[in-house]
This record gives structure tokens, sequence and C-alpha cells, in this order.
């Protein structure tokens, strides 16, 4: 009994989420953006995080320790090679890949935008133009001619009605 009212304190300074977890709050969510420093801590990737093995199980320490460091080298040089060789190149790349992006906009989107813009307000003069020559007129005199039309609402008893 004892216990279960423990249990329910804990849910209830909880907020209520169980598991120690807080009430989800969708405004932290929406502001979830990862610095650099929180990026790194997702790539992590040590021996003691990547090879992990089971309780109950043990390698032999030294071949552990063996292995610990020829997977440590082995990722440290590979990634300095890669590095070395791939960091430029990929500068190159990237840098002629926003720029490419930069200059387009500069230099062809803002101008087509624009010259989109003025050509649609060139047409939209002349479809007024069109509408106000040929369609205005037409629209007054149907209003004129239905404006002299009257209507009467007059109701039929039903008693007298026969489809014929």
């Amino acid at each position: 009994m004892a216990e279960q009212e423990s249990l329910k304190d804990k849910h209830e300074q909880d907020g209520g989420g169980g598991g120690g977890e807080p009430p989800l709050n969708v405004d932290a969510l929406a502001d979830n953006i990862l610095t650099p420093q929180e990026m790194s801590n997702r790539m992590r990737v040590e021996f003691g995080e990547v090879i992990v093995e089971p309780e109950g199980t043990e390698s032999v320490p030294q071949v552990l320790r063996i292995a610990e460091l020829t997977y440590t080298w082995t990722k440290n040089i590979v990634y300095k090679v890669f590095t070395v060789i791939l960091s430029i190149l990929l500068a190159i790349v990237w840098g002629l890949v926003f720029a490419l992006i930069a200059f387009s906009t500069v230099w062809v989107i803002n101008p087509m935008a624009r010259l989109y813009y003025i050509m649609l307000d060139i047409a939209g003069r002349f479809y007024a133009a069109i509408v106000a020559t040929f369609c205005d007129p037409a629209y007054r005199s149907f209003g004129l001619i239905f404006s002299r039309v009257l209507a009467r609402h007059q109701k039929v008893d039903d008693t007298d009605s026969a489809i014929v």
C-alpha cells in the first residue's frame, strides 16, 4: 500500500509522464536546434561506445586493450588521411555550390521575379481594359433587362394539385 502511494507521488512529481520524464513541452521541441557541441556529441564513436560487451561476458583484458588501440589508431589515421585528401576538394566544391546559389539568387532569380511581376502588371492592365470594353456594357444591359422582371411568390394549395 505504501509502495503504491510512493509511486503515485512520483507520478505526480514527474508531471504525469511516468518514467522520470517531464511532460512533453512543444515549445522546447520547436526550439530544439543542435549546437555544434551537441552535434559532435551525437557523432561520438569511441571504442567503449561502439564495442560494448554484454554483462556476464568478458574478453581477455590484454586482447581488449590491443583491440581498443587498433580501433582508435585506425579510426584516427583514416580520418586524418581522408581529411588531408578530401577536405580541400570538398571545401572547393561546397564553396562553388554556395557561390552559385548566391550568384543565381542575386543575378538571375531576383531579376526574373521582378520581370514577372512587371509583365503581370501589364497583362492585368490589358485584361482590365478588355473587360471594361466588352464585358461591362453587356453586364449593364443584362442588369437593365433583368431589373424590369418582376417575380412573385405564390403558394399553391397541395390538396388540389394533381400530376397530369
